[in-house]
């Protein structure tokens, strides 16, 4: 038998759809190759096998050609191409539209993974906010991308204040989010107005702006403060701390 035809038995054993998750490992560990192109016809379980005994090339090429052979499994590709990012984290590198974008359309399932997965390197995962962010602001405020453990991790070190109170109001909208998760968040703020939402005191005046009058509105509705007013025709909000809630953060 010649190398090729060899090599072709192979490839029919570890794509066929009868084959017992068992003896493809056997195959895959006895014979260590590593492929540059989706075999054709391979199912999405083998698929995920040869991922994880390195047998797929885990490149951009790949990728894509695993998407569009099985972009028809849904959630469960979406799995498997996160798989394949995780062996090699430095495909996202400069593959940001690839990655994130199925089809022209914003893939939210695979960045949540990306992004809340512990994983990928928070400086990566930074680096993806600020990319969507600069691509479409909206990106980040119509639907929750991170998870609350995510956002505190990342709140430090994300620069933007508009940015990270985008993604806070929308984990504050998913989940409402414990006084603690609150505050920690809050405190990473840059901007001085933002420290009004921490006050002790028995009120605190702020500039009214549409930004900041929804977040007011948000921490109302989550009860981490009462209910904000507008002031002064409108121009200011008063923010008033509850302060039974205050010790919650213990």
């Amino acid at each position: 038998m010649t190398d090729v035809q060899f090599s072709q038995l192979l490839i029919k054993a570890v794509t066929s759809p009868h084959i017992s998750k068992e003896a493809l490992i056997a195959i895959t560990m006895a014979f260590r190759i590593t492929l540059i192109n989706v075999p054709e016809n391979l199912p999405l379980n083998n698929a995920a096998v040869l991922i994880k005994q390195k047998w797929l090339a885990p490149t951009s090429t790949v990728f894509e050609q695993l998407y569009q052979a099985l972009y028809e499994e849904g959630d469960k590709l979406t799995s498997l191409l996160y798989a394949l990012i995780c062996a090699r984290p430095v495909l996202l590198s400069d593959n940001y539209e690839l990655v994130l974008f199925s089809d022209d359309q914003f893939d939210l399932g695979i960045t949540r993974l990306i992004l809340n997965g512990d994983k990928i390197a928070d400086e990566v995962c930074i680096s993806i906010l600020n990319w969507l962010w600069e691509k479409d602001e909206a990106l980040l405020s119509e639907a929750p991308l991170l998870s609350q453990q995510a956002l505190i991790r990342f709140s430090t070190k994300i620069t933007d204040d508009r940015q990270k109170q985008a993604l806070l109001m929308q984990c504050l909208k998913n989940d409402g989010g414990s006084h603690k998760f609150i505050r920690q968040v809050l405190m990473t703020f840059g901007h001085q107005d933002y420290a009004a939402f921490l006050t002790e005191r028995n009120y605190r005046s702020i500039p009214r702006s549409d930004a900041m009058w929804q977040l007011a509105v948000q921490l109302g509705n989550s009860g981490f403060i009462r209910p904000p007013k507008l002031t002064h025709a409108d121009t200011r909000i008063r923010i008033e701390p509850f302060f039974n809630a205050e010790n919650e953060y213990d």
